[in-house]
C-alpha cells in the first residue's frame, strides 16, 4: 500500500528536468497546470500508445458513483456520511486520472538514448483532461445538491404522530356514481371488482379512502384498520395513491397487510412504507355482517384507520 502511494506521489509531483515552471503557452495557475499535466507538454508525446480505454473507464466510474449517490442519499440522517464517502471515491478517481495524465516513460532513439517522454499520445491526453473536468464538475454539482437536500431520492422523512386518519367508505355503486368522463373509464376495474362479492354471504365491496393526503413524508409506520365488532372483512388490499392536479391519472403503490391469507376479522394491520407528501391511503376490501340478512351501509361498518407506532 505504501509503495503504491509513493509511486502515485512521484507521478503527480514529477517535474521534467527541462523546465521548472509551466510553459509560456499555458496561462493557467501553476497548481491547475500541474493538475492537468500542462507542465509536461514540452516533453515529446508517445506515437503508439493511447489511453482512451482507461480514461473512458474512469469517466464511466465517476458517472456510476453519481448514480449511486442519488440512489443511496434518501434524507434519512445518513446523508453526510454518504456525501463524505462519495467525496473520497471521487478524489481517488481524480487522483487516478491525474496520475495517468502525468505518466512518463524513457524512450531510446538515435539522438537521445534515454529520452523522457509522455506515456500516451496527444489526443489521449486531451481526452483525459476533458474526463478530469467532467469528473470534477459532476462531483461539485452532486455534492452541492446533496448538501442542499435536492437529490432525487433525498426526501426528508419524519415520524408519524398525527393521530387517527380520517377516511370515507363507499361501496362500488356509490363510487361509480361520482365518476364521470376519464375517471369513469379509468375506474372500470373498480366496477369489475364490485361485481364479484359472494352475494349468498351478504358480502359487499368497499372503497375506503383517506380524506386528505399526507401533508409530509413519513418514515415507515403501522396502521390498524378496524370496524365495528358486529361486522367482519375478509379479502383486502391497500395502496398509497398519488394524483396529478388537473387530471385523473392516479398512480398506485401497494402496501402490505400483515399476517398470512385473508382471515375474516374486524381488524387488520398494514405497514405503510415510506408514505410521501401528497399520497393518500386507499383500501379495497370485502365486508359483511355475519348472521344478518340485510346489507349494512359503509357508515354502519364504522371503518377507522388507527396508527399505533412509528418504525425508526
Amino acid at each position: 500500500m505504501f509503495r503504491f502511494l509513493a509511486r502515485l506521489r512521484r507521478h503527480i509531483c514529477y517535474r521534467p528536468p527541462v523546465m521548472k515552471t509551466c510553459t509560456n503557452k499555458c496561462r493557467l495557475p501553476s497548481y491547475i497546470a500541474r493538475l492537468y499535466a500542462c507542465d509536461l507538454d514540452r516533453l515529446p508525446f508517445s506515437r503508439t500508445n493511447d489511453a482512451y480505454a482507461p480514461f473512458t473507464a474512469l469517466g464511466t466510474f465517476a458517472l456510476a458513483q453519481g448514480a449511486a449517490l442519488t440512489a443511496v442519499a434518501k434524507g434519512e440522517g445518513r446523508d453526510t456520511l454518504v456525501l463524505v464517502i462519495y467525496g473520497i471515491t471521487v478524489a481517488l478517481t481524480g487522483a487516478w486520472i491525474v496520475s495517468t495524465l502525468r505518466s512518463v516513460r524513457s524512450e531510446s532513439s538515435a539522438d537521445s538514448p534515454n529520452q523522457v517522454a509522455r506515456a500516451y499520445d496527444r489526443p489521449s491526453i486531451s481526452y483525459g483532461r476533458w474526463t478530469l473536468s467532467w469528473t470534477i464538475l459532476l462531483a461539485c454539482i452532486l455534492l452541492v445538491l446533496g448538501w442542499l437536500q435536492l437529490l432525487p431520492n433525498q426526501t426528508t422523512r419524519i415520524a408519524y404522530d398525527r393521530g387517527d386518519i380520517a377516511c370515507d367508505a363507499e361501496n362500488a355503486q356509490q363510487r361509480l356514481k361520482l365518476a364521470a368522463g376519464t375517471q369513469a373509464a379509468m375506474d372500470k376495474w373498480v366496477e369489475w371488482i364490485g361485481n364479484t362479492p359472494r352475494v349468498a354471504d351478504g358480502e359487499q365491496f368497499f372503497w375506503i379512502e383517506q380524506k386528505s393526503p399526507f401533508p409530509d413524508s413519513y418514515k415507515p409506520f403501522a396502521i390498524d384498520l378496524v370496524c365495528n365488532k358486529d361486522y367482519v372483512f375478509g379479502e383486502r388490499v391497500a395502496f398509497l395513491v398519488k394524483t396529478i392536479p388537473g387530471e385523473y391519472r392516479p398512480s398506485y403503490r401497494q402496501v402490505p397487510f400483515r399476517g398470512p391469507g385473508f382471515r375474516e376479522a374486524c381488524n387488520a394491520t398494514l405497514d405503510v412504507l415510506d408514505a410521501t407528501r401528497g399520497e393518500s391511503l386507499v383500501i379495497l376490501l370485502f365486508a359483511r355482517a355475519p348472521g344478518s340478512a340485510k346489507q349494512p351501509t359503509g357508515p354502519q361498518f364504522g371503518f377507522k384507520l388507527v396508527p399505533h407506532f412509528s418504525q425508526n
